[in-house]
């Protein structure tokens, strides 16, 4: 048995292709919009203004990675820093009964 030859019908498959998704109109004015946004890209940049590098540093800051990393950072800076407060205060607290149960005269500083 022969398979029919697919090259036979290739001009009308491509029409009838091409028939059954039509493209769809471009807007009005498109290439001259592409045009326009291509000159504004290949435009160099003003300098940053003195105010626009903190709102820049800031937009940096913000992207996941960098703001996933902060967060990190600042959640180890915080319990560093309660576990050394903590620390302080148990050794006030610690020095404070000591020194009571030696000298009956010291009175507890508030």
């Amino acid at each position: 048995m022969k398979t029919p030859d697919p090259n036979l019908d290739e001009p009308r498959l491509k029409t009838l292709l091409r028939d059954a998704h039509p493209a769809p109109p471009l807007p009005p004015r498109f290439q001259e919009g592409v045009w326009k946004r291509l000159e504004r890209a290949e435009r160099p940049m003003p300098a940053a203004a003195p105010a626009r590098w903190l709102e820049q540093w800031v937009r940096g800051l913000l992207r996941p990675r960098y703001a996933t990393a902060g967060l990190a950072l600042a959640m180890f800076a915080g319990a560093w820093l309660g576990v050394r407060n903590g620390a302080g205060i148990v050794h006030r607290a610690d020095r404070d009964r000591y020194i009571a149960a030696v000298s009956p005269l010291h009175r507890a500083l508030p």
